[in-house]
């Protein structure tokens, strides 16, 4: 009997203290999770792991997570993999824009952390 490859996960977020927090959630559904405090490493990763989904914060210092979000979902590699925003912006705006440029969903940090789990879950299985 082969064992079933993991799913594997990628946080991009510039708060390693997210990434900490999320990780062994992640870890503890069977997931396997790459964290990224860089944009570029981040886009490097991706690159070169595809993972199954990505985690994706909007507001990066010195980035446009967006424009972060668009370059990834153009890489032929990466075009069916499931990108979630997980923000701090509750710009409704900045919502429409991330769904709109094919973002699989929007959460707001903290205030919507089940609705990020459960997106997770639906989407990896």
């Amino acid at each position: 009997m082969e064992l079933e490859e993991k799913k594997r996960v990628l946080i991009i977020d510039d708060e390693p203290d997210l990434i900490d927090v999320l990780t062994p959630r992640l870890q503890d559904m069977g997931y396997e999770v790459e964290g990224q405090t860089d944009p570029v490493e981040g886009r490097r990763a991706a690159i070169k792991s595809r993972p199954d989904l990505i985690i994706l914060d909007i507001r990066i210092p010195g980035w446009n997570g967006l424009e972060l979000m668009q370059s990834l979902t153009h890489l032929p590699n990466l075009q069916d993999v499931p990108i979630l925003i997980y923000t701090a912006s509750k710009d409704s705006e900045d919502e429409a824009i991330a769904k709109t440029q094919g973002a699989a969903g929007y959460f707001v940090k903290a205030v919507n952390d089940a609705g990020l789990i459960s997106a997770v879950k639906q989407f990896l299985g």
